[in-house]
């Protein structure tokens, strides 16, 4: 498999993850706010969603926001945020989450999905560099 063959199988692999990350924190809001309900429709909604948030996650990484602003990575963090929130309100709209569920719910549900993917990204990160730290110590 090619390099880009490998990039779009971690691209899917990250939308089913992040895919999966939203339905457990929408269960969990289920289970707290009243009135919500997963159904198969939402399940689809919500790859849809997850696969144009790996776009714009992928677009972050792309443009470097932190190093153009002299490496203010507080300022990418909440670009990333503010974009991710963006297309959470545009679905919300468009597939009438925002009847079931009330803005700031859906705001609190994309932040903390939001956290959960970048730690998940953090630590595949993490075992990538151990795994290649492992194998220049072998090599050497």
């Amino acid at each position: 498999m090619g390099r880009k063959g490998l990039l779009i199988k971690q691209f899917l692999n990250n939308a089913f993850v992040t895919t999966a990350i939203v339905l457990i924190v929408l269960s969990v809001v289920a289970l707290w706010y009243d009135g919500t309900m997963i159904c198969i429709s939402t399940i689809f909604e919500t790859l849809l969603l997850s696969v144009v948030c790996e776009v714009i996650k992928h677009m972050m990484y792309k443009i470097d926001i932190a190093n153009i602003y002299l490496a203010n990575i507080y300022l990418g963090i909440l670009l990333h945020y503010l974009l991710v929130l963006a297309a959470v309100l545009i679905f919300g709209y468009a597939f009438n989450w925002v009847n079931q569920l009330p803005v700031y719910v859906l705001a609190g549900m994309c932040g903390v999905a939001l956290i959960l993917c970048c730690y998940l990204d953090i630590s595949r990160v993490k075992a990538d560099i151990d795994e290649i730290n492992g194998l220049c110590e072998n090599r050497v």
